[in-house]
């Protein structure tokens, strides 16, 4: 325990640097190449800072960027260092209320609330609060009332006193779990809140508090995450031995052993797929995010580099109101979009035949179509397709998405039906087109002599699809 409390010190020490100082030691974020669907965002994409601290969205749409040196605001085409309240304020946490207002926690300096017109100054009311106050985690309730993590340090020779948790109701404070070091605060689908900390996690009904440890079976009693899955099932993580699963009566703990990415897992989110994520802190060296989606684990390295592993640190995951998800790091700001598949597919995929030339139809003979451009995108499916013997795909799901524009050159038949097909390096084939409108497996267009259209057809992902195929069929009248 000893151990873990000086680590503390240190982050803390370390985000409370002057900013010429931090500058002075800041790491160079890697240069390589993240894999498809990830991004990786940094000062030089114009962040105010490379250690991002956490991420929160207002009413607008905009992404707010909390981190070592101020706010950074986004509206998803451009960054703009904040230049108001917090301005070089070191920010570690961030939440929206139920009016709209958002909330953010310093290390230095208390809390402030944004109106979206006006900037307010809060130091929660606790007694025997000491100067320079951390607060580490900020929660809105059910109820609409606001939960501050918080710790008190007089100066740099004096150990941090931690004050627990306090509430705010928009008129009274009222303290609780006094001289806890309170790491996360999170609220079940029961209304129960948890609070994460030195000692375990401790429940609280609204009523009535207790308190899980080691003795219960939890991994470890430094709590530094807290998330539930759909089953109902809390998940908490722990400094550095695990995760640890609790579903109202058994303990099931999860380690690198099972397919997690680390010991150390210090941020979880349950997304809107279901899927639990897990963010880690490279204590013992090992670094990345995990992805469970109930049955099987799947670990992904967004900076795929070697070089200063031990400084990846995955400090919390935000999604916002697209479905993207975005990883605060100590080197950068990283954000995933689930729409895209986790490989390369699309990317070399070749289309046959070649722009400008004629399509062929089921026979293997031109169809008097000439094919003018093709895109192929990886994407997500928008609705549900059911094309038996085919499995269903389901929207959500990932899927390959083949548009462009065609141009019919038949003098005589108007109706065209097309559709798609995906081969394999070897020649097998391994997609079909999801689409059935008329004919099973294919779109159907209206084109008129020399007329020229746009075609949108999804195919089933396959991570072996090396070539596109685009057929078309020409008919006088509508197909059945």
């Amino acid at each position: 325990m000893i151990e873990k409390l000086m680590t503390v010190l240190l982050v803390l020490s370390l985000l409370s640097m002057p900013v010429a100082c931090a500058k002075e030691t800041a790491l160079t974020p890697p240069s390589a190449p993240t894999p498809t669907g990830w991004t990786t965002f940094t000062t030089d994409d114009g962040l105010a800072s490379n250690r991002v601290a956490s991420v929160i969205q207002d009413n607008q749409g905009i992404l707010w960027i909390c981190g070592g040196e101020g706010l950074t605001r986004f509206d998803g085409k451009d960054f703009d260092i904040y230049t108001g309240a917090v301005r070089n304020n070191n920010v570690l946490c961030a939440a929206r209320d139920k009016q709209g207002n958002l909330w953010f926690g310093t290390v230095t300096d208390a809390a402030y609330k944004y109106t979206g017109e006006e900037w307010q100054k809060i130091t929660p009311v606790i007694k025997d609060l000491r100067p320079n106050v951390t607060i580490k985690d900020i929660f809105v309730d059910r109820q609409g009332d606001i939960w501050f993590a918080v710790t008190g340090n007089q100066g740099h020779r004096t150990a941090p006193m931690d004050h627990g948790v306090t509430r705010y109701d928009g008129n009274d404070w009222t303290s609780f779990l006094g001289r806890t070091n309170v790491t996360t605060i999170f609220q079940d689908n029961q209304g129960n809140l948890w609070f994460g900390s030195n000692v375990g996690v401790t429940r609280y009904d609204g009523s009535n508090w207790e308190t899980f440890t080691t003795e219960d079976g939890l991994a470890d009693n430094y709590v530094v995450a807290i998330t539930q899955d759909n089953q109902g099932n809390m998940w908490f993580g722990t400094w550095a031995d695990g995760v640890s699963r609790y579903d109202g009566k058994d303990w099931r703990t999860f380690t690198p052993q099972d397919g997690l990415v680390s010991d150390a897992i210090h941020c979880m989110l349950k997304d809107n797929q279901e899927n639990l994520w897990f963010g880690s802190y490279s204590i013992h060296g090992y670094y990345g995010i995990s992805r469970f989606d109930g049955t099987q684990w799947q670990n992904f390295d967004p900076w795929q580099s070697e070089d200063d592993k031990y400084h990846y640190n995955v400090i919390s995951i935000f999604q916002d109101n697209e479905g993207n998800l975005w990883f605060a790091t100590s080197f950068g700001l990283v954000r995933y979009s689930p729409g895209l598949p986790d490989s390369t597919l699309g990317a070399e995929i070749k289309v046959e035949p070649a722009l400008g030339s004629y399509l062929r139809n089921s026979f293997n003979e031109s169809s008097g179509v000439v094919l003018k451009d093709v895109v192929v995108n990886n994407s997500v499916c928008d609705k549900q397709y059911t094309r038996p013997p085919l499995p269903i795909v389901n929207a959500g799901d990932p899927c390959l998405v083949v548009s462009g524009q065609i141009q019919n050159m038949h003098q005589e038949n108007s109706e065209i039906a097309m559709y798609v097909e995906g081969y394999s390096a070897s020649g097998e084939q391994v997609a079909w087109t999801l689409d059935a409108a008329h004919i099973v497996g294919q779109i159907g267009l209206h084109l008129e002599y020399e007329e020229t259209g746009e075609f949108t057809l999804h195919l089933n992902l396959s991570e072996n699809t090396s070539t596109i195929r685009i057929y078309a069929n020409n008919y006088s009248d509508t197909p059945p």
